[in-house]
């Protein structure tokens, strides 16, 4: 997903906003500030920027972003069905209170889990 997320970004044919949105997330990933810091809980961390990158990419994956999606994604299964399994798998993981204090940050950067 993080490979996806760069090869969308250095694709300067995908849209500018989509671009920045992702760019974001990007950022997301790449700051030791975060819900959930990798420095204190090490792979666990990246579970906020698993979903942080799903949720971009589900949201932009039903509009004008698909095509370039489905052009460099390079996993097994369909994208989708990675994406859905992402959000859930975190739901699961993170428990329901850490899970939704996750979807409240999102949502106030414009960004909603689908799920």
């Amino acid at each position: 997903v993080f490979i996806l997320l760069v090869r969308l970004t250095l694709d300067k044919s995908v849209p500018g906003a989509a671009r920045t949105m992702i760019g974001g997330a990007l950022a997301y990933f790449v700051l030791p500030f975060d819900l959930l810091p990798e420095a204190i809980l090490g792979p666990v961390g990246y579970l906020d920027d698993l979903v942080l990158a799903a949720a971009v990419l589900s949201q932009a994956f039903g509009g004008e972003l698909e095509p370039y999606a489905r052009k460099h994604w390079s996993g097994d299964e369909d994208l989708r069905v990675v994406l859905r399994d992402i959000t859930q798998t975190a739901h699961k993981l993170l428990g329901h209170n850490l899970y939704e204090r996750l979807k409240k940050l999102l949502g106030r950067r414009g960004v909603v889990i689908k799920e």
